[in-house]
């Protein structure tokens, strides 16, 4: 009995620590979100509804695609987003909704997980602080809002590409850290140079939301309420997961409707523009969409977005497992995945959407 005791303690007191959580709960995973706390961003007042075609496409039986990296046969759309893990898939097109299918369990109302699609709402909110002169420019070095930041020639516009050239805390320690506000208070290694390279790290958009706090005087859930989420006709609350002591965690995490999640997929479809309203800078999509390899960029992420390729104007929010919010200009169509746990193969679903948008 005695040793039952201990072994619980023991386990308690481990899993509570970040290497603890990050072995004892393994890979990040869908639950999550009913497992850390979070705050709440509240929807809209007046919800806005997409367009239904006023009778059954059933584009999930006529649309084929290749089930195989081989390339062999093919079939049905729906079959195999019925397989792949799956929960949420829209396919939007002139504002109206011509597929739209639940798998797994999934149905309209269950929420579903953005895992890194969140960096593209911070991007964005970065970008509308600069337009509103609360941030002065990309150009900014972070020092100039975190004074007690320990590398002086760090830009927003290097964390915005991911060309920081940090070294920071494993990506398992920022996941599970109940410490968020800690993440540069042991200092920073460096990999490389500003400017010089381009890593993918989930610190750069923490930081940054730490910048955007700093600049405005407000926290990042109540930004994205205040300039997005209330503006863009969403019915459902964000549930946006935090670390123990409230603080966002910016890189990823934030908890809703496939449908509402759609719409801000509109809001990038439409560079920002809302009916009328221009909610995110222009520049920032225009910009955004275009890659290249100026100071270190990787020439498929800019903005933190992610890219088809230098010229093509195709770009998209991305998370882990296959989230996305993909934004295909030249046909005005969007097309919205979410899944649970599965191999996040980003090229194959880039193929996957081509296939689906070259049978429209």
């Amino acid at each position: 009995m005695r040793f039952l005791v201990l072994a619980l303690l023991g386990l308690t007191l481990f899993s509570s620590c970040t290497l603890g959580r990050r072995l004892f709960l393994n890979a990040p995973g869908y639950s999550d979100q009913f497992r850390f706390d979070h705050v709440a961003v509240q929807p809209a007042p007046e919800p806005f509804h997409f367009k239904r075609p006023t009778e059954p496409l059933q584009l999930g039986q006529k649309l084929k695609v290749v089930p195989t990296v081989l390339g062999i046969g093919t079939e049905s759309m729906q079959a195999y987003l019925r397989s792949s893990a799956t929960q949420a898939f829209l396919i939007i097109r002139n504002d109206t909704i011509l597929y739209e299918g639940y798998f797994n369990g999934h149905t309209p109302e269950k929420s579903v997980t953005s895992f890194s699609v969140a960096k593209t709402f911070v991007g964005s909110l970065v970008a509308l602080a600069i337009s509103e002169g609360s941030i002065g420019s990309m150009e900014d070095k972070v020092q100039r809002y975190l004074p007690d930041f320990p590398l002086a020639d760090i830009s927003i516009r290097h964390l915005l590409n991911h060309t920081s050239g940090i070294h920071y805390p494993l990506d398992g320690w920022q996941y599970y850290s109940p410490h968020l506000d800690r993440i540069y208070d042991k200092g920073l290694e460096r990999r490389a140079a500003p400017g010089q390279t381009f890593r993918y790290e989930n610190g750069n958009t923490q930081v940054l939301s730490m910048v955007l706090e700093a600049a405005t005087g407000q926290p990042v859930e109540s930004l994205l309420s205040e300039k997005i989420w209330s503006k863009i006709g969403t019915e459902h609350a964000v549930q946006w997961s935090t670390d123990d002591n409230g603080t966002i965690k910016a890189f990823c995490c934030m908890n809703s409707s496939a449908l509402d999640f759609a719409k801000f997929g509109r809001l990038m479809a439409r560079q920002g523009d809302w009916d009328g309203q221009q909610l995110i800078p222009r520049e920032f999509f225009s910009e955004g969409s275009r890659g290249d390899t100026a100071e270190g960029q990787f020439i498929r992420y800019k903005n933190h977005m992610w890219l088809e390729g230098e010229d093509a104007g195709i770009y998209m929010a991305a998370g882990l497992y296959g989230q996305y919010l993909y934004v295909y200009p030249p046909k005005n169509i969007i097309i919205v995945r979410f899944a649970r746990e599965n191999i996040h193969l980003h090229a194959a679903w880039s193929e996957f959407f081509q296939t689906i948008i070259a049978q429209l």
